[in-house]
C-alpha cells in the first residue's frame, strides 16, 4: 500500500527557531541546556556589599579570614578575561552559604538579597 502525503506527519518550523527532529522507534534523546549566564555585576556588588559589612557581621575569625578570600577571589575572577564560567558562581556561591549559615539579622538578609545564584 502506497503511502500519500496526506499520512505523513508535516512539520512547519518558522522564526528563529533551534532545535531537533528524531523520528522512527525506539530512538533516545539527551539534551543538555547550558548554564545560565553569570550576573558579574551583580556577584561583584554582593561581594563588595559583604566585605564593607564585615565588621558588623558576627563572623568567627576563622570565617572572617574566609569571606576576605573569597570576595577578593571573585573580584579577580571578575576582571580576568576569559573568566571561568563555573568558578565564578561557586565562588558566590561558597560566599553566600557563609553569610546564610553564620550571620543572621536584617543585615544578612539585606546582603543576600543583593545576588541570586
Amino acid at each position: 500500500m502506497a503511502e500519500s502525503e496526506r499520512d505523513r506527519p508535516a512539520f512547519h518550523v518558522g522564526g528563529n527557531a533551534t532545535g531537533q527532529f528524531v523520528f522512527g522507534d525506539n530512538n533516545t534523546v539527551t539534551s543538555q541546556a547550558a548554564p545560565p549566564p553569570v550576573d558579574v555585576a551583580g556577584l561583584t556588588r554582593f561581594a563588595a556589599a559583604v566585605i564593607e559589612a564585615l565588621p558588623s557581621l558576627r563572623l568567627d575569625e576563622e570565617e572572617h579570614h574566609r569571606v576576605r578570600q573569597l570576595a577578593a577571589e571573585i573580584m579577580r575572577e571578575a576582571e580576568a578575561p576569559g573568566q571561568d564560567s563555573g568558578r565564578l558562581p561557586a565562588l558566590g556561591r561558597s560566599l553566600r552559604s557563609i553569610i546564610e549559615n553564620a550571620a543572621a539579622g536584617a543585615l544578612a538578609s539585606g546582603l543576600l538579597s543583593i545576588w541570586l545564584p
